[in-house]
């Protein structure tokens, strides 16, 4: 990897240089040597490779001559990427999204930047990429350490997202006993500390949630399938507070004291309402939510300071398991 990446370093500083030259102020071979404290011959090894990627690097001949890059080349304002190889360029792409769902400073910035350094590797164009960037969605947490059997999990599902071709995953479940499976990945979905994988399941011919430490084994095949129409990834997280495929409705709470407060500093979901309550203590919030165990349980969380006003079934079932929770603490 160091030997990898010190070839790039001098790769990126070679095209710095280029850039900056042009027919009528070509670099000569020596002054190229002497800036970046390598050999003539790896100078021209170093513009075969980038001139054999596509790059319009030329020369000119005589005693004032040297080389440039084509002031017309389409990769003339943008970085190189030579030597990544397809999980590295992967990780690239995944960061640009993790960033962005963290929404870090800079994040414009960043974004740009990773879009010349993708634009150029090339990758997403070989796998038929047409731009379209939902099917790696991220909402916050803590990153999850991904073992290197999961990394190359990660890679196949991937390729097989942007080319729509099947996956058989040996899968373990939590309860039930472990199986084969056919899935149709539509997916890749970060929540949390976890990663899963969004997909059409032939067996049970409906759409699932599999967790991506849960396959054992997978193979890619070679069948192609065909999307849901009606299935938009981004819709599929939006309303989602956890990961459970129950259904969306909507909820209603009333919050006091420091849960009032802080709620504004929380991003549980796209679309949500928070507004003054009718009585004049506390805020009204509203939204429609997906994942009723993890709603559930975050309502719990805030102990006093909530109140359910709707849906009156989410409230009783709530009810009933405070009860239970006294008697756990009487007994």
């Amino acid at each position: 990897m160091e030997e990898m990446m010190g070839r790039l370093g001098n790769m990126l500083r070679l095209w710095m240089i280029l850039k900056n030259h042009s027919e009528q102020n070509p670099v000569g071979i020596n002054k190229l040597s002497r800036e970046l404290e390598i050999r003539p011959r790896m100078i021209r090894e170093y513009i075969r490779i980038l001139q054999d990627e596509g790059w319009e690097i030329e020369s000119k001949r005589g005693r004032y001559g040297g080389y440039f890059l084509a002031s017309d080349s389409k990769y003339h304002r943008l970085l190189p990427i030579i030597g990544l190889s397809q999980e590295e360029q992967l990780a690239l792409y995944v960061a640009k999204h993790e960033l962005s769902a963290n929404k870090v400073d800079y994040s414009r910035e960043i974004e740009q930047s990773f879009e010349k350094i993708l634009g150029t590797a090339g990758l997403m164009n070989s796998l038929g990429y047409n731009g379209d960037d939902r099917h790696i969605m991220f909402q916050l947490g803590i990153a999850e350490r991904l073992t290197d059997e999961d990394k190359h999990n990660y890679w196949q599902i991937y390729k097989a997202i942007v080319e729509k071709r099947k996956v058989n995953i040996y899968y373990n479940p939590v309860s039930q006993k472990k199986n084969w499976r056919v899935i149709h990945p539509y997916a890749i979905w970060k929540h949390q500390h976890m990663t899963y994988v969004r997909a059409f399941c032939e067996n049970a011919n409906r759409l699932l949630t599999f967790k991506l430490n849960r396959i054992l084994q997978m193979e890619c095949l070679e069948q192609p399938f065909e999307r849901l129409s009606s299935y938009n990834p981004l819709e599929d997280i939006s309303y989602r507070i956890g990961v459970s495929d129950d259904e969306v409705f909507d909820l209603k709470l009333r919050l006091t004291g420091w849960e009032a407060r802080a709620i504004f500093e929380q991003t549980l979901v796209e679309n949500y309402l928070v507004g003054p309550c009718p009585s004049g203590e506390g805020v009204i919030f509203s939204a429609r939510m997906k994942g009723k165990e993890d709603i559930k349980r975050w309502i719990l969380g805030m102990g006093r300071e909530v109140q359910v006003v709707e849906p009156a079934s989410l409230k009783k079932e709530l009810f009933e398991e405070v009860d239970a929770m006294r008697q756990n603490f009487l007994n």
